[in-house]
């Protein structure tokens, strides 16, 4: 199972490190077959792409079965025409398209592995 991992801004990177830490075990018990795509995602991607939420890392959610997004500082994000996307609403917007297209109705619906 592929997760795109967007870790986010302030304590998101954090959160979402103890959130692989869990996961990370949890694979090796169950042999889940996780791969992580992580992408970086606010502030620092700004800094370095001029948006906050760089194609690369919008590709990796459409393209992967489920999404691990840390918490966003969006109050410092600057205005949408100079890069400041809603992160947490550009996914869902996404998500959402992707899965409809497929037949389904759920934005955040998760694919299994066979057997689960």
């Amino acid at each position: 199972m592929r997760l795109a991992v967007l870790p986010g801004d302030d304590i998101g990177p954090e959160i979402t490190d103890a959130t692989l830490t869990v996961l990370d075990a949890a694979d090796r018990t169950f042999s889940l077959g996780l791969e992580y795509d992580v992408h970086g995602v606010g502030m620092q991607a700004h800094k370095h792409y001029g948006t906050t939420l760089p194609d690369a890392a919008l590709r990796a959610v459409r393209e992967a079965d489920g999404i691990i997004l840390g918490p966003a500082g969006m109050t410092a994000y600057p205005p949408a025409p100079d890069g400041g996307i809603n992160i947490p609403g550009a996914i869902r917007t996404t998500r959402s398209l992707c899965q409809h297209s497929s037949g389904t109705h759920e934005a955040w619906r998760v694919r299994r592995p066979p057997g689960a």
